[in-house]
Protein backbone atom coordinates (compact mmCIF):
# COMPACT_ATOMS: atom_id res chain seq x y z
CA UNK A 1 0.00 0.00 0.00
CA UNK A 2 0.99 3.62 -0.55
CA UNK A 3 -0.32 6.09 2.01
CA UNK A 4 -0.30 9.88 1.77
CA UNK A 5 -0.61 11.83 5.00
CA UNK A 6 -1.24 15.58 4.84
CA UNK A 7 0.77 15.85 1.64
CA UNK A 8 1.06 19.30 0.06
CA UNK A 9 2.88 20.73 -2.95
CA UNK A 10 3.70 24.38 -3.54
CA UNK A 11 5.93 26.44 -5.77
CA UNK A 12 6.74 29.45 -3.66
CA UNK A 13 3.40 30.97 -2.70
CA UNK A 14 1.55 29.05 -5.42
CA UNK A 15 -0.18 26.12 -3.70
CA UNK A 16 -0.94 23.29 -6.12
CA UNK A 17 -2.68 21.01 -3.61
CA UNK A 18 -2.64 20.67 0.16
CA UNK A 19 -3.38 18.24 2.98
CA UNK A 20 -3.92 15.22 0.75
CA UNK A 21 -4.77 12.03 2.64
CA UNK A 22 -5.05 8.87 0.54
CA UNK A 23 -4.57 5.14 0.89
CA UNK A 24 -3.70 3.41 -2.38
CA UNK A 25 -4.02 -0.34 -2.06
CA UNK A 26 -2.54 -3.13 -4.14
CA UNK A 27 -4.83 -4.49 -6.83
CA UNK A 28 -6.77 -1.24 -7.27
CA UNK A 29 -7.07 1.48 -9.89
CA UNK A 30 -7.46 5.06 -8.67
CA UNK A 31 -8.39 7.78 -11.13
CA UNK A 32 -7.93 11.53 -10.73
CA UNK A 33 -10.19 13.77 -12.77
CA UNK A 34 -10.75 17.48 -13.07
CA UNK A 35 -9.92 20.46 -15.22
CA UNK A 36 -6.47 20.95 -16.68
CA UNK A 37 -4.06 22.85 -14.48
CA UNK A 38 -5.58 21.70 -11.19
CA UNK A 39 -2.63 19.52 -10.18
CA UNK A 40 -3.41 15.98 -11.37
CA UNK A 41 -0.07 15.53 -13.14
CA UNK A 42 1.81 17.11 -10.25
CA UNK A 43 0.16 14.74 -7.78
CA UNK A 44 1.18 11.71 -9.85
CA UNK A 45 4.76 12.98 -10.02
CA UNK A 46 4.87 13.58 -6.26
CA UNK A 47 3.58 10.06 -5.55
CA UNK A 48 6.14 8.57 -7.93
CA UNK A 49 8.99 10.59 -6.45
CA UNK A 50 9.68 12.54 -9.63
CA UNK A 51 8.81 15.69 -7.69
CA UNK A 52 9.46 16.35 -4.03
CA UNK A 53 6.51 17.11 -1.77
CA UNK A 54 6.46 20.40 0.10
CA UNK A 55 5.12 18.87 3.31
CA UNK A 56 3.48 15.76 4.68
CA UNK A 57 4.45 12.11 4.52
CA UNK A 58 4.31 9.38 1.86
CA UNK A 59 4.61 5.83 3.14
CA UNK A 60 5.49 3.23 0.52
CA UNK A 61 7.21 -0.12 0.16
CA UNK A 62 10.82 0.71 -0.79
CA UNK A 63 10.92 -2.37 -3.03
CA UNK A 64 8.09 -1.21 -5.25
CA UNK A 65 9.00 -0.95 -8.93
CA UNK A 66 7.46 2.23 -10.39
CA UNK A 67 6.60 2.99 -14.00
CA UNK A 68 5.37 6.37 -15.19
CA UNK A 69 3.68 7.27 -18.49
CA UNK A 70 3.64 11.06 -19.00
CA UNK A 71 1.06 12.87 -21.09
CA UNK A 72 3.80 14.45 -23.17
CA UNK A 73 7.05 12.71 -24.00
CA UNK A 74 10.01 14.42 -25.64
CA UNK A 75 11.20 12.07 -28.33
CA UNK A 76 14.88 11.15 -28.36
CA UNK A 77 16.93 10.83 -31.53
CA UNK A 78 16.74 7.04 -31.57
CA UNK A 79 14.73 4.36 -33.32
CA UNK A 80 11.71 3.24 -31.33
CA UNK A 81 12.79 -0.40 -31.15
CA UNK A 82 16.32 0.54 -30.10
CA UNK A 83 14.97 2.86 -27.42
CA UNK A 84 12.75 0.14 -25.94
CA UNK A 85 15.60 -2.36 -25.96
CA UNK A 86 18.04 0.08 -24.32
CA UNK A 87 15.56 1.10 -21.61
CA UNK A 88 14.82 -2.55 -20.80
CA UNK A 89 18.55 -3.30 -20.69
CA UNK A 90 19.13 -0.39 -18.28
CA UNK A 91 16.51 -1.91 -15.98
CA UNK A 92 18.21 -5.32 -16.33
CA UNK A 93 14.99 -6.76 -17.73
CA UNK A 94 15.19 -10.12 -19.46
CA UNK A 95 17.92 -11.48 -21.70
CA UNK A 96 18.67 -9.87 -25.09
CA UNK A 97 16.65 -12.58 -26.85
CA UNK A 98 13.72 -12.21 -24.44
CA UNK A 99 13.75 -8.44 -24.82
CA UNK A 100 13.50 -8.76 -28.58
CA UNK A 101 10.58 -11.19 -28.29
CA UNK A 102 8.68 -9.11 -25.72
CA UNK A 103 9.14 -5.87 -27.66
CA UNK A 104 7.93 -7.58 -30.84
CA UNK A 105 4.90 -9.02 -29.05
CA UNK A 106 3.84 -5.74 -27.41
CA UNK A 107 4.47 -3.79 -30.61
CA UNK A 108 2.22 -6.19 -32.52
CA UNK A 109 -0.53 -5.89 -29.93
CA UNK A 110 -0.37 -2.10 -30.09
CA UNK A 111 -0.17 -2.06 -33.92
CA UNK A 112 3.30 -0.53 -33.77
CA UNK A 113 5.41 -3.22 -35.47
CA UNK A 114 6.07 -1.17 -38.60
CA UNK A 115 7.21 1.81 -36.50
CA UNK A 116 10.00 0.12 -34.53
CA UNK A 117 12.66 0.98 -37.11
CA UNK A 118 11.58 4.63 -37.38
CA UNK A 119 13.27 7.47 -35.45
CA UNK A 120 11.08 8.48 -32.52
CA UNK A 121 11.23 12.14 -33.59
CA UNK A 122 9.31 11.19 -36.73
CA UNK A 123 6.52 9.35 -34.92
CA UNK A 124 3.06 10.83 -34.40
CA UNK A 125 1.91 11.73 -30.91
CA UNK A 126 -0.22 8.59 -30.75
CA UNK A 127 2.62 6.29 -31.87
CA UNK A 128 5.04 7.96 -29.49
CA UNK A 129 2.55 7.43 -26.66
CA UNK A 130 2.40 3.73 -27.53
CA UNK A 131 6.20 3.49 -27.22
CA UNK A 132 6.08 4.98 -23.73
CA UNK A 133 3.22 2.68 -22.69
CA UNK A 134 5.13 -0.37 -23.96
CA UNK A 135 8.20 0.76 -22.02
CA UNK A 136 6.13 0.96 -18.83
CA UNK A 137 4.47 -2.42 -19.39
CA UNK A 138 7.83 -4.12 -19.99
CA UNK A 139 8.84 -3.24 -16.45
CA UNK A 140 5.96 -5.25 -14.95
CA UNK A 141 5.57 -2.46 -12.39
CA UNK A 142 4.24 -2.73 -8.87
CA UNK A 143 3.03 0.85 -9.23
CA UNK A 144 1.92 2.22 -12.61
CA UNK A 145 1.21 5.94 -12.97
CA UNK A 146 -0.56 7.06 -16.13
CA UNK A 147 -1.05 10.68 -17.14
CA UNK A 148 -3.68 10.86 -19.90
CA UNK A 149 -2.51 7.50 -21.29
CA UNK A 150 -5.01 7.37 -24.18
CA UNK A 151 -4.01 10.72 -25.62
CA UNK A 152 -3.77 10.29 -29.39
CA UNK A 153 -4.28 6.52 -29.31
CA UNK A 154 -6.49 4.68 -31.77
CA UNK A 155 -9.49 2.64 -30.62
CA UNK A 156 -7.84 -0.78 -31.05
CA UNK A 157 -4.84 0.29 -28.98
CA UNK A 158 -7.16 1.64 -26.30
CA UNK A 159 -8.74 -1.79 -25.98
CA UNK A 160 -5.33 -3.45 -25.68
CA UNK A 161 -4.30 -0.88 -23.10
CA UNK A 162 -7.40 -1.47 -20.95
CA UNK A 163 -6.80 -5.22 -21.10
CA UNK A 164 -3.16 -4.83 -20.01
CA UNK A 165 -4.07 -2.56 -17.11
CA UNK A 166 -6.70 -5.04 -15.91
CA UNK A 167 -4.08 -7.78 -16.02
CA UNK A 168 -1.69 -5.71 -13.89
CA UNK A 169 -4.50 -4.95 -11.45
CA UNK A 170 -5.31 -8.67 -11.18
CA UNK A 171 -1.65 -9.31 -10.35
CA UNK A 172 -1.77 -6.82 -7.47
CA UNK A 173 -0.34 -3.63 -8.98
CA UNK A 174 -1.28 -0.19 -7.69
CA UNK A 175 -2.48 1.82 -10.68
CA UNK A 176 -3.03 5.58 -10.68
CA UNK A 177 -4.26 7.49 -13.66
CA UNK A 178 -5.28 10.95 -14.72
CA UNK A 179 -7.95 10.77 -17.39
CA UNK A 180 -10.92 12.45 -19.02
CA UNK A 181 -12.34 9.54 -21.02
CA UNK A 182 -15.57 8.29 -19.45
CA UNK A 183 -15.21 4.76 -20.83
CA UNK A 184 -11.69 4.45 -19.43
CA UNK A 185 -12.75 5.70 -16.01
CA UNK A 186 -15.77 3.40 -15.89
CA UNK A 187 -13.90 0.39 -17.24
CA UNK A 188 -10.96 0.54 -14.86
CA UNK A 189 -11.41 2.70 -11.79
CA UNK A 190 -12.15 1.42 -8.31
CA UNK A 191 -11.87 4.92 -6.86
CA UNK A 192 -12.32 8.29 -8.54
CA UNK A 193 -11.06 11.53 -7.00
CA UNK A 194 -11.16 15.11 -8.18
CA UNK A 195 -8.86 18.02 -7.40
CA UNK A 196 -10.79 21.21 -6.73
CA UNK A 197 -9.83 24.28 -4.74
CA UNK A 198 -6.45 22.67 -4.06
CA UNK A 199 -7.98 19.68 -2.27
CA UNK A 200 -8.39 16.05 -3.34
CA UNK A 201 -11.89 14.76 -2.68
CA UNK A 202 -13.89 11.67 -3.57
CA UNK A 203 -15.81 12.33 -6.77
CA UNK A 204 -19.59 12.15 -6.53
CA UNK A 205 -21.34 10.98 -9.69
CA UNK A 206 -25.01 10.98 -10.52
CA UNK A 207 -26.68 7.91 -9.08
CA UNK A 208 -27.38 6.49 -12.52
CA UNK A 209 -26.28 7.31 -16.04
CA UNK A 210 -27.07 5.75 -19.39
CA UNK A 211 -24.50 5.23 -22.11
CA UNK A 212 -24.57 4.37 -25.80
CA UNK A 213 -21.89 2.01 -27.10
CA UNK A 214 -21.21 2.16 -30.84
CA UNK A 215 -19.51 -1.08 -31.87
CA UNK A 216 -18.45 -2.55 -35.21
CA UNK A 217 -17.96 -6.22 -36.04
CA UNK A 218 -17.08 -5.84 -39.72
CA UNK A 219 -17.05 -2.95 -42.14
CA UNK A 220 -20.73 -3.55 -42.88
CA UNK A 221 -21.92 -4.75 -39.48
CA UNK A 222 -22.28 -2.23 -36.66
CA UNK A 223 -24.59 -1.76 -33.72
CA UNK A 224 -25.43 0.84 -31.08
CA UNK A 225 -26.24 -0.54 -27.63
CA UNK A 226 -27.67 1.33 -24.65
CA UNK A 227 -26.57 0.29 -21.15
CA UNK A 228 -26.89 1.68 -17.66
CA UNK A 229 -23.84 2.95 -15.81
CA UNK A 230 -23.55 -0.05 -13.50
CA UNK A 231 -23.39 -2.44 -16.46
CA UNK A 232 -21.07 -0.39 -18.67
CA UNK A 233 -17.76 -2.08 -17.82
CA UNK A 234 -19.37 -5.55 -18.00
CA UNK A 235 -20.82 -4.83 -21.44
CA UNK A 236 -17.57 -3.35 -22.73
CA UNK A 237 -15.70 -6.51 -21.67
CA UNK A 238 -18.32 -8.73 -23.29
CA UNK A 239 -18.31 -6.78 -26.57
CA UNK A 240 -14.51 -6.96 -26.83
CA UNK A 241 -14.48 -10.69 -26.03
CA UNK A 242 -16.97 -11.32 -28.82
CA UNK A 243 -14.68 -9.67 -31.35
CA UNK A 244 -16.36 -6.29 -31.75
CA UNK A 245 -14.43 -3.03 -32.04
CA UNK A 246 -15.71 -0.17 -29.92
CA UNK A 247 -15.88 3.00 -31.99
CA UNK A 248 -17.49 5.37 -29.51
CA UNK A 249 -19.00 5.52 -26.02
CA UNK A 250 -21.02 8.53 -24.96
CA UNK A 251 -23.42 9.51 -22.21
CA UNK A 252 -27.07 9.78 -23.16
CA UNK A 253 -28.76 12.92 -21.93
CA UNK A 254 -31.91 12.08 -20.00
Amino acid sequence: MIELKQVSKSYGEDVIFEDVNLKLEEGTVTCFIGNNGHGKSTLLKVISGLLTKSSGEIISNPNYRFAYVPEKFSAVNMRAGTYLNEMAAMDALYSPVERKQIIAQLAAEFCLSDMLDKPMKKLSKGSLQKVVVIQALMRKPDVLLLDEPLSGQDVDSQQVFISKVKELKKNGAIILLSAHEEHLINSLSDFVYTIQNKHVTLYKEKEQRSYAIVAELTENVSETMTVCEKQLSVEVDRIIREGWHIRKIYEIDE
